[in-house]
């Protein structure tokens, strides 16, 4: 499938070093906090739709999708669909089609994070990365008093 961009590319823009890959829930909420932070991101998936940010509307599995979309030149690439099987095998397109420096995998199940860092990509998992930021947030909350009867 040949990718379909949703803004034309501007001169004015900065080169893109980030590229994220799926774009359901987390990887839409990846992209935008990129963005805010001042980096140039794009975003390749089927479900892609016309907005505000740069993408493009193919399969992030499609090895020439993925090439004529620019992946070649990012230096680093977040796989973030909803399956962790579908980000291993991106993530594996990726790294050998690409030789993208840096390949950070959403991944959803806590147990399967040493298979990707078997194969060289960096884990982020979903599950870990959420439970250890609450027992953070409720750990550092004080505590209500015990009630006297």
């Amino acid at each position: 499938m040949e990718p379909q961009p949703n803004r034309p590319a501007s001169a004015e823009r900065p080169p893109v070093a980030y590229y994220v890959l799926g774009t359901g829930r987390f990887g839409a909420a990846i992209a935008h906090h990129l963005e805010a932070a001042g980096h140039a991101v794009r975003l390749i998936d089927e479900a892609q739709g016309p907005d505000d940010r740069s993408g493009f509307r193919a399969d992030p599995e499609d090895v020439a999708a993925l090439g004529a979309a620019g992946v070649a030149d990012a230096s680093t690439v977040i796989v973030a669909t909803d399956e962790d099987s579908r980000n291993m095998l991106i993530a594996q397109k990726v790294r050998t089609h690409f030789d993208v420096p840096r390949v950070l995998v959403l991944v959803h199940d806590p147990d399967r994070c040493d298979l990707f860092e078997d194969i060289a990509h960096e884990p982020i998992c979903v599950s870990t990365t959420l439970s250890n930021a609450l027992v953070d947030q409720v750990s550092s909350t004080p505590t209500r008093p015990e009630a006297t009867e």
